[in-house]
């Protein structure tokens, strides 16, 4: 099962979610690679994987790196020019390796860069589902709305479908009366469906990446790993009835 963790707004969570995802459905028995596609190399960063100033991501078994925490992850490389866009060979290449040489894991879970170039069309192409990190105040909901729109007509386009699509709200304060109305907004008026769980603001999120570590590992008794934990379970029993 591959999903692309993705939005084109910065800013949404996309990297934690990667990696706390992926840390809780490894304790949950399963086997789990991570791919870091976005060039600031976030993901590679919250694991505590060394970085060089050589630019680029190896698509081999050979260069996937298991972390203190034994995750797997095949990590981003980046160099000071980090916004320069992959050159995959063409818009199917990622799932071609995936399906060449990555069969062996459960789950793989690919950390998208916030934008729509061939990097991110080639994660949408080799992906089964999409989790899409949302804000839920009123520019997020226009931005979701149109990356939602933007992927329906690349997936139509190329002939790909998806087993599922997910709205997963971040950062969320549920004290304020705007958070609660572009939620239910969504439930009500969007195709994609909405997580019934969400994730709460909590500091430990945000600590945990400068130690290297998911927020399980970091603070398990936190809000934030509590919130991830339910959020996994959910993919999971969501998965297992497709």
């Amino acid at each position: 099962m591959v999903i692309s963790i993705y939005n084109h707004k910065g800013g949404t969570g996309k990297t934690t979610t990667t990696v706390n995802l992926g840390r809780i459905i490894k304790d949950q028995g399963h086997s789990v690679l991570l791919i870091d596609l976005d060039p600031q190399a976030n993901l590679t960063y919250s694991l505590g994987v060394h970085k060089t100033d050589v630019h680029s991501v190896y698509l081999s078994p050979d260069h996937v790196v298991e972390t203190e925490e034994g995750l797997h992850i095949l990590p981003n490389y980046t160099a000071p020019k980090f916004m320069v866009d992959y050159e995959f060979p063409s818009e199917t290449a990622l799932r071609d390796e995936l399906e060449t040489y990555f069969t062996n894991y459960d789950f793989v879970l690919i950390d998208c860069p916030p934008a729509m170039n061939l990097t991110v069309v080639n994660a949408l192409l080799a992906s089964d589902g999409i989790v899409l990190p949302a804000l839920l105040d009123v520019l997020s909901l226009e931005a979701l709305n149109q990356v939602i729109a933007a992927i329906k007509e690349l997936l139509k386009e190329h002939k790909h479908s998806l087993k599922f699509s997910v709205v997963l709200p971040v950062m969320v304060d549920s004290r304020r009366l705007l958070t609660n109305e572009v939620k239910k907004y969504i439930e009500t008026s969007f195709e994609t469906p909405i997580f019934e769980n969400y994730i709460r603001m909590n500091v430990k999120l945000a600590e945990a990446p400068s130690h290297g570590k998911s927020v399980v590992a970091y603070a398990p008794s936190s809000n934030g790993a509590s919130d991830y934990e339910k959020v996994a379970i959910e993919l999971l029993e969501y998965i297992k009835g497709l």
